[in-house]
């Protein structure tokens, strides 16, 4: 069955029923905007069996009120402006999306989801299959999730009920999350695009599976955990998220503006993996008697140094007998140089 306007079309069943039934045929429905159903309805608004197939296109926006559902091998392709829908969890068919914005109320779609180009953005959702943000095609333009949290998996009290859950960003994917939760020990997270988390729970979970070969940006209170003894001596390990996701990739904290010495810094690099950097945190030296000093310009950005050189901001020190300075050789610094006060004798 085919729709096709270049005007408005609306959907709506008088009686309560289910707008679009289908199974084993493909539905395309194209339009400027598009509404099924009525805000506010208690009937489903979609129901695809067997190999269905639902094709929505709208040069401009399409909203679906009431649920969307469908059996494992429908599928629903979405090109549009904007799509907004109300509740897709009983969707357990594969959801594509190539370009536009979709905006989802309630629960995300119980099957797959694919999206190669666009963006969602949704609440809270739990993931129980596979949702892949982006193409292993860097070039092949953006593609965006934006979540107030994630949970990966469905817990139960009986271990063969639990469903797991995996989260997949690829070279040109860029995923926002507020909390990222995992539920059960075989869900999973694979990073190859960018991922930004502001908090990431894995509860009792000794273990998380993460594959990392882009960029996590989030708060080293993710990665590390630290204690300290009775002579004040700090003791960093990572946690059982920062231990994965530091395999690969690069793990970067923006927010943090704590100072931390050269050596504390070193440490907890190197628990990472030495795949950690701070952006905006201040290292400092310390001398035998813990006394804070300015840093050797030699020491943290010479193509010599030890240890990791690529952290937010410091103060250097660094001198000149005649001529003008000069950062080559083993001054070298690979990144950034922000003066912020110079003295000239």
């Amino acid at each position: 069955m085919t729709l096709t306007t270049t005007g408005a079309a609306v959907l709506k069943a008088t009686d309560g029923s289910t707008i679009l039934q289908s199974g084993a045929s493909n539905v395309a429905l194209s339009a400027k905007t598009l509404t099924i159903n009525e805000a506010g309805t208690a009937s489903k608004a979609i129901s695809l069996k067997d190999t269905s197939q639902l094709s929505i296109t709208a040069t401009d926006d399409a909203t679906i009120y009431g649920a969307v559902v469908g059996t494992a091998g429908t599928a629903i392709s979405a090109n549009t402006k904007t799509l907004t829908l109300d509740d897709a969890s009983g969707f357990l068919g594969t959801f594509n999306q190539t370009a536009g914005t979709t905006s989802i109320t309630g629960a995300i779609f119980g099957g797959k989801v694919n999206v190669q180009g666009g963006s969602i953005e949704t609440d809270d959702v739990v993931l129980t299959d596979t949702t892949t943000i982006g193409q292993s095609d860097a070039q092949s333009g953006n593609a965006s999730f934006k979540a107030k949290s994630v949970t990966l998996g469905k817990a139960t009290t009986d271990d063969a009920q639990a469903k797991d859950g995996t989260f997949k960003t690829e070279q040109n994917g860029v995923a926002t999350i507020d909390t990222l939760t995992f539920a059960t020990k075989d869900s999973s997270l694979n990073n190859a695009g960018t991922l930004v988390v502001n908090t990431v729970d894995s509860g009792d979970l000794k273990t998380v599976s993460v594959s990392n070969t882009g960029t996590i940006e989030t708060s080293i209170a993710n990665l590390i955990k630290s204690s300290t003894d009775e002579e004040g001596d700090v003791t960093y390990t990572a946690t059982a998220f920062g231990s994965a996701a530091s395999t690969g990739g690069v793990l970067i904290d923006t927010n943090t503006t704590d100072t931390y010495s050269l050596d504390a810094y070193k440490d907890i690099s190197s628990k990472l993996g030495n795949k950690f950097n701070f952006t905006n945190a201040n290292i400092v030296s310390v001398d035998a008697e813990g006394k804070q000093s300015k840093l050797n310009l030699e020491e943290i950005g010479s193509s010599t140094a030890t240890g990791p050189t690529n952290f937010g901001r410091s103060d250097v020190i660094a001198s000149y007998n005649s001529g003008n300075p000069d950062f080559n050789g083993n001054q070298f610094l690979a990144r950034p140089l922000t003066i912020g006060s110079l003295e000239v004798a």
